[in-house]
C-alpha cells in the first residue's frame, strides 16, 4: 500500500489523480486475489467512492479512472512479487 500511496502522490504533483480511488481499487484487488470473486460485490462500494468524488466535482472520470487503475496495479504488482 506504500507503494501505491508514493506512486499516486508522484502523479499527483504534474497531474491531480483520485486517491481516494486509488486506495480503493488496490483494496478491491487485494480482496479479489485473496477471496476470489465472492467479494466481488465489493467493487461497488469503490464505484460509489468513485461517483462521490464525481458528483462533488473533485475529479473528472479520467482521474477516477486512473486513480483505480494505479491502486488496482500496484497491489497486483505487489502480490506476484512476493
Amino acid at each position: 500500500m506504500l507503494v501505491g500511496l508514493v506512486s499516486s502522490l508522484l502523479v499527483t504533483i504534474g497531474w491531480q489523480i483520485s486517491i481516494h480511488m486509488s486506495v480503493a481499487g488496490g483494496t478491491v484487488m487485494i480482496l479479489l486475489l485473496v477471496f476470489g470473486p465472492p467479494v466481488l460485490p465489493a467493487a461497488l462500494i469503490a464505484a460509489a467512492i468513485g461517483w462521490s468524488r464525481l458528483v462533488l466535482k473533485a475529479h473528472t472520470p479520467a482521474q477516477l479512472l486512473a486513480g483505480t487503475a494505479l491502486g488496482g496495479t500496484a497491489a497486483l504488482a505487489f502480490a506476484l512479487l512476493r
